[in-house]
């Protein structure tokens, strides 16, 4: 643990500001995003792309390989966002265990990639739900880990059963968003939770 890099500082600031005017004297609080966090959203979108093009390589197996690469790619850059110390095989397990908890998530990659053993039709069908299916991975694990990072969190210490339910948020927000609103925008925030 000696070598692992904590970032200490809470760079996100609360405010309260006033509810749209309904008529009533309701207030909401606002959560202004720490400039880590923008610059780690920033590396998210851009690995999202990246995680797409993963999504449609032809050659069956090849392309999860291609999306676990870009997506332990992206969690090096935002480790780097943050000052954590990135350790290819600790991280790999990590988010083994995190996608791998979500069978749906697992089956629908695998059934995905093999599909396209189908000649012409199978990477056809493919290409409809691979790229959204990677896009949507590679979003949910990017909040997940800013999340951590945020809160001063490490890869050491990450919990991935405590991870789960965010994870799944996040999914599900990006699925929804990719089936009607154009590729390159982010889902509008879910709610935070505990990691």
């Amino acid at each position: 643990m000696a070598d692992e890099v904590h970032n200490e500082a809470d760079n996100s600031a609360e405010s309260t500001a006033p509810a749209p005017d309904t008529g009533s004297a309701v207030t909401e609080t606002v959560v202004t995003p720490s400039a880590n966090e923008l610059l780690a959203l920033e590396k998210v979108r851009h690995y999202m792309g990246w995680s797409v093009a993963g999504g449609l390589v032809p050659i069956p197996g090849l392309d999860v390989a291609a999306l676990f690469g870009v997506q332990l790619k992206m969690l090096s850059e935002i480790g780097k966002v943050y000052g954590v110390t990135f350790r290819r095989e600790q991280v790999k397990r990590l988010v083994s265990s995190l996608v791998g908890s979500f069978g749906s998530v697992v089956a629908a990659q695998v059934t995905g990639s093999a599909i396209k053993h189908i000649p012409v039709v199978g990477t056809i069908a493919a290409a409809f739900w691979q790229p959204a299916l990677a896009s949507a991975t590679t979003w949910a694990l990017g909040k997940v880990f800013i999340q951590h990072f945020e809160k001063g969190g490490t890869f050491l210490d990450f919990d991935p059963e405590k991870a789960q339910s965010y994870f799944r948020t996040q999914f599900e927000a990006m699925r929804a968003a990719t089936k009607g609103a154009p590729k390159e925008e982010a889902p509008k925030e879910a709610p935070k939770e505990a990691a």
